[in-house]
């Protein structure tokens, strides 16, 4: 059963373990981390809050927004042209 999440990663196959608790009360968490291939304690602290998926704290330690990440790589290359950086390109 294993192989069926092996294509997911492993802070994937932790949401899913916790999902499938969360659908089926009567399943263990240890079962589900057999079925998921994920150890016990990354399901029961993600299922108390105490981590979070790679993508939601990843999105959290964001400081700037697209937008201005999109400017910022615009002046770089502009003063790069303008021969300013020279590790910029």
């Amino acid at each position: 059963m294993a192989d069926k999440y092996a294509n997911l990663s492993s802070s994937e196959r932790v949401d899913v373990a916790v999902q499938l608790i969360h659908e089926n009360p009567l399943l263990s968490l240890r079962k589900a981390a057999i079925i998921c291939n994920v150890h016990p304690s990354f399901i029961s602290r993600r299922k108390r809050g105490l981590t979070k998926a790679k993508e939601q704290a990843d999105h959290e330690k964001q400081l700037l927004t697209p937008a201005e990440e999109a400017i910022l790589i615009k002046y770089a290359l502009k003063y790069n042209d303008w021969g300013f950086c020279d590790s910029c390109g």
